[in-house]
């Protein structure tokens, strides 16, 4: 079984002030692959090293440790898991840089974005703030929050359906 958090952690640990720099090295040597699996572990190793002599990264830590986890991945079979795992780094760095991602889903094109990052960063006591915004129709109203792993939907949808389904079991309106 694959944990991406954990193996997310390990890589950012181990990178330590380097972290952000491994990534993108991780980023590109995945991006390289394609959709690919790699499937000789030798000739990979044998490819990024070549790759990190002639691009002046040897020696560098965070190649290093960005090397070691693609190998690491196809010997482990866990290749297929790396975009997911990417995810997983890039979130620990926001984080332990202040930055906060968070994606609203809203019925109707959102007004004034830059006021309400500001006013998301004010409550979120952080500097920085990514707002990703998306329409969905089919929520006919409100809105679908997420910051982290944490979900708020305060959508007419999910409200008109939490009623229905009230209603359906404490036997109609009396």
């Amino acid at each position: 079984m694959f944990y991406a958090d954990r193996w997310a952690q390990a890589f950012v640990q181990a990178a330590g002030t380097n972290a952000e720099e491994a990534c993108a090295v991780l980023q590109a040597l995945i991006t390289g692959m394609g959709t690919q699996d790699p499937r000789n572990p030798s000739a990979v190793e044998t490819m990024i090293r070549y790759s990190l002599d002639n691009t002046g990264l040897k020696g560098n830590q965070g190649a290093e440790i960005a090397c070691r986890v693609f190998v690491l991945l196809e010997r482990k079979h866990f290749f297929k898991y790396r975009n997911e795992l990417l995810a997983a780094i890039s979130r620990i760095i926001d984080r332990n840089n202040g930055v906060v991602t968070i994606s609203l889903e809203s019925a109707f094109p959102v007004e004034n974005e830059k006021e309400l990052r500001q006013e998301f960063a004010e409550k979120l006591n952080t500097q920085t703030v990514v707002l990703q915004t998306s329409v969905n129709p089919d929520l006919m109203g409100g809105y679908r929050l997420r910051i982290g792993s944490e979900t708020i939907d305060a959508s007419l949808r999910t409200l008109t359906e939490d009623l229905a389904r009230y209603l359906t079991r404490s036997g109609g309106i009396a």
